[in-house]
Order: C-alpha cells, then sequence, then structure tokens
C-alpha cells in the first residue's frame, strides 16, 4: 500500500535574533530578502514578503540557530 503525497508549500526565512533565557532559546525568523532579480531570495520575497516565525525552544536544537542564516520552511498538512 503507498502512502499518497501531501502538498508542501516551501518558503526560506532568515534568522533575525536568538535570545538566550538560560532555560531555552527564543529563535525569530523573518522571510527572506532579495531585490536582485537573479537570486533566488527574489523569487521567495515576491511569495511572501512578510511573516514571522517565533520559535522558544527549550533543547540544544537552538544550537542550530545563529542570526544571518537561512533555512526553507515546508509547511506540509498533518493528518
Amino acid at each position: 500500500m503507498t502512502q499518497q503525497q501531501k502538498p508542501t508549500t516551501r518558503a526560506k526565512f532568515s534568522v533575525q535574533s536568538v535570545t538566550d533565557y538560560s532555560t531555552a532559546k527564543q529563535v525569530l525568523l523573518h522571510p527572506v530578502y532579495s531585490d536582485d532579480p537573479n537570486h533566488e531570495n527574489k523569487a521567495f520575497w515576491d511569495a511572501t514578503p512578510a511573516g514571522l516565525i517565533n520559535m522558544t525552544i527549550k533543547s540544544g536544537a537552538a544550537d542550530n540557530f545563529r542570526p544571518g542564516m537561512e533555512f526553507y520552511v515546508d509547511f506540509t498538512p498533518a493528518d
């Protein structure tokens, strides 16, 4: 039996800040931006010119986020 593939929407976000609260870190991300028509970020900016992802992470996974890093964010419907 095969599982039906779910539609996914991809966005691209940049880490704006990481705030350390000793027991957790708050990670703030905004959509990427570029006005260069040949840069990948221009296409993402045109599709998502505004947005915010604000996460509080209570594990070592927060160490994967540093200001200026860019991430693809995939939105896939959950059952």
